[in-house]
Parts: structure tokens; sequence; C-alpha cells
């Protein structure tokens, strides 16, 4: 049997798996792959005792209540609940802005604080979001529980390394929080949504994985709050072009497969008197009345077959061309260089280091691997919160030039079903006088932040922020 499941995500578990059967139902799919797919899923669902599991809903403790009267609010008030909802979905800086929003003026010190550590642990409460289950001929199932965004899935795959086939199913779900009218104790109820399960035979993983472009449009969470927005500024812009180093290695097995084609040769013999036509694939003499009539292609359709090989790697070819990915480090020149290229599309470019004050680029574009933007700071806001605040006045508004460029290079495999970008910003150098509170140059392009970055609501974050006294 499989390795147990963590207890809070038992009930979670348990809510898609009521819907398993119908959603599932081998009969309601589109052909016999995809019907033995939903089966072979149904199946492992089964194995993994998925049934039995208690329909508990997910407690979680005080940290509602504890929310709720720190915003003075009562917890058990459907307009409290709903409120909290709201809060849920929001980054850190979202959170701490809407939080001063609703707090009275005559909140004690430290109360922010405290509500935003409260709203946190009600978020998480330490528990876990995803759970694997390993089964043998390389089958898993996998549940994923995200409070914050509301979802929830059950996912079972075969990798195709035993017996079972290739295969993914999905069984969507959704998180909502609810709250006893009586008590104002809170929980996370799941349930399933209207939305059909995504069933997914081989045929459809192997044409997914061929699939040469993704899209980087919508937007991206970086742990600390920086929400990147990209949006289409004209059609084709966004999509990802396919990884130099897997398309080289198609490229090179095509090639390969061309080679083992003209390889493969036939030897010809004709009967002499009766006109038959035997072909070898090995060598061998014939007596009398056989005459040797030489070597032939192995492959009747040799001509086409290469040709279609050949339409093939031109094809991928195609998509690689261009340079490699650029690296982290770029100067301002490295937008030109990205704009030159003949995929790059025009984007729309924001990013919120703070979501009160966004930064929008003044030009963005995207050539299929790497997003690169530059634009000109115009609000104190927008300058480096290290800075003192008459400086960052002065770099706002005082006829300085403060430029800020960003580079988003797209790293994830073509085999991973998510994207990850890696960003890196970049600002200038300033000078002062500390006693004078006055700018004397601004100088020297330097990185100002570097981390990755997840389409928001994947809640995969990784984020690393470097200090530095950038404008």
């Amino acid at each position: 049997m499989a390795e147990a499941i963590p207890g809070h995500l038992a009930g979670v578990a348990a809510a898609l798996y009521d819907t398993a059967p119908d959603r599932l139902d081998p009969q309601k799919q589109a052909g016999p792959a995809a019907a033995a797919a939903a089966q072979a899923s149904l199946d492992a669902l089964k194995e993994m005792r998925a049934g039995i599991y208690a329909r508990s809903p997910v407690a979680v403790g005080d940290s509602y209540r504890d929310l709720a009267r720190l915003l003075g609010r009562p917890p058990e008030a459907p307009a409290t609940a709903e409120l909290v909802r709201g809060l849920l979905p929001l980054d850190a800086a979202a959170s701490a802005a809407r939080i001063r929003e609703l707090l009275p003026d005559t909140a004690a010190e430290g109360t922010e604080a405290a509500a935003l550590a409260a709203l946190e642990t009600l978020r998480s409460g330490g528990l876990a979001r995803r759970h694997t289950s390993s089964l043998d001929d390389g089958r898993t199932v996998t549940l994923d529980w995200s409070p914050e965004t509301g979802r929830a899935a059950l996912t079972v795959e075969s990798d195709g390394s035993g017996k079972t086939p290739a295969f993914r199913t999905t069984l969507p779900g959704e998180v909502a929080l609810q709250v006893d009218p009586e008590t104002g104790a809170a929980r996370y109820e799941t349930r399933a949504t209207d939305q059909p399960a995504e069933v997914k035979d081989a045929d459809a993983l192997a044409e997914e994985g061929r699939r040469l472009r993704k899209s980087i449009l919508g937007d991206w969470l970086m742990t600390g709050g920086h929400v990147l927005s990209i949006a289409a500024g004209e059609p084709g812009a966004g999509e990802v072009a396919a990884d130099p180093k897997a398309v080289a290695e198609e490229v090179s097995a095509l090639r390969a497969e061309q080679q083992r084609l003209r390889d493969r040769v036939a030897y010809v013999w004709r009967n002499t008197e009766t006109g038959a036509v035997q072909r070898q694939e090995r060598f061998r003499r014939l007596s009398d009345p056989w005459e040797y009539d030489g070597e032939q292609p192995m492959v009747g359709d040799l001509d086409e077959r290469l040709a279609e090989l050949d339409a093939r790697i031109a094809e991928l070819s195609g998509a690689a061309d261009g340079p490699p990915p650029a690296a982290m480090r770029f100067d301002p020149s490295g937008v030109n260089e990205v704009k030159a290229d003949p995929r790059a599309r025009p984007v729309t470019l924001v990013f919120a280091p703070d979501a009160l004050c966004p930064i929008p680029f003044d030009e963005a574009w995207f050539d299929g691997r790497r997003l690169a933007g530059r634009t000109t700071l115009t609000a104190a806001c927008q300058m480096n919160e290290a800075l003192p605040g008459p400086i960052r006045s002065q770099l706002a508004g005082g006829g300085w030039d403060s430029p800020y460029w960003l580079l988003a290079e797209v790293t994830s495999g073509e085999a991973d079903r998510y994207l990850e970008l890696r960003v890196a910003s970049f600002g200038m150098l300033v000078t002062y006088d500390p006693d004078a509170m006055k700018v004397s140059r601004v100088h020297d392009v330097a990185e100002h932040l570097s981390g990755t970055a997840e389409r928001y609501g994947e809640r995969r974050q990784r984020y690393t922020a470097l200090d530095s006294a950038l404008p």
C-alpha cells in the first residue's frame, strides 16, 4: 500500500475521490485510449485507498478568530468571513496595504504586524500543501491543496516506464473558508467543481511534450510580494520558443534516424528462369538460376521518409534560431539585442515591488526565451526604499535620470508543465551628501534584484533579494 497521506489532506483527497467514478467514467471518455487512462486512474485511486479517508474539513485553529479580533470585526459575522476570504489570495505587499485600510485609527502599535502574522497562519498553519503517493509500475497520485488560491486537485499519472501506458488525469476542486455563524469557528472545506476532469492518454501527453511554444503572459509572483504582469502587445507575443538544448538533441536524433534509413539496404537476387525477386537483409549467395541484382534501399518509400524528416529538422532548426539565452547580468543595450531578434514582440510589462507603487515599463520585448524592458523611474516610491526620503524625491522630480531595466529568462524544460522565470532588475547607483541631503550624481549600472518567479497562484516561490543603494 502507498505511503500514508497527511491527516489534514485525507479529507481533501476523499472529497475529490467521491466524484471520481462519475468524472472518470471510461464510457464518457473520447476514445479507447482515454477510456483506458480513466480506468487506470480509478484503479490507482482504489489502490491508494483514497475512498476510505475520513471526510472531515481542515480546522484552522484560532488564527481566524485572532485576525477578526485584531481587525475589530465579530468573527461569527458573514461580512467578516467575506472580508477575510478577500485577504487570502493577496500577496504580502497587498495584504499589508489592505490591513492598514481596515484597521481603525485607534489601533494599538503592533496591531498591523499581529494581523499580518495571523493572516499568514490562517493561510498556511504549517500544513503541507502537496502529497504524492508513489505506486508501482511508474504510477503516482498527487494531491495539491491551496487555501489562498481556493484550488485543489487530485492528479493520477503514469510515466509509462512499466506495463501501464503513460497517462495523466486531474480531478479539480475548490477550497473555501467556512465560518460557523454561531461560534465563529473556521475551517477549510474542499469540494469538487463543475469543471470536468482532464484525461490525457499517452498520445495526448506526447503531443503536449512536442509543443514547441508556451506562453509567459499573465501575472508572476515572487516571494516577498513582487509581481510581474505581462500582457500581449500584439498577436503571437508571449510564446515561448523551444529550449535550444532540447532542440539540438531532437535534431541529432532525427539525423541519426535518416542515416539508419539510408544504411538499411536490401541485397536483391533475381531468378533468371521465373523472374521472381528475393530481397535479403543479410547477404547470402544463391545458386543458379538466381542472379545477384545489386543493392536497393530496404525502405520502399525512402525518399518520402527522408523528406518528412528533413521538414521536421527544418522546423526545429527555425524554432531554435537566434542567440542562446542571455546571461543574468544585463546592461542597458541588452534591450536592443532582444528587440532586434526577428521573433521579438512588444509586450506590456508592469513590475510591482510594492503593490501601491507599480513600475510600468515604457518599452518591453519578448523574443521567445528572454523578456527585456526599460523605463525611467518618475515617482519617489519607485526608488530604493533604503534611500532617505529627500533623496528619493530628488531622484524622482529633480531632473535626475533614474533608468531601470529588467531581464527575465524562461528556464523551465519543455517537459515541465510549469514555466519558471529567472528575473533580474537593474538600476544605477547614486552618490549624495548625507548632511545636505543633496544628490551629486547617478552612476554605474548595478544589479538590483534577482530571483525566480512562477505564475501567480502556483505558490512555488523561490526568491532572493539583493540589498543595494540603487535609485
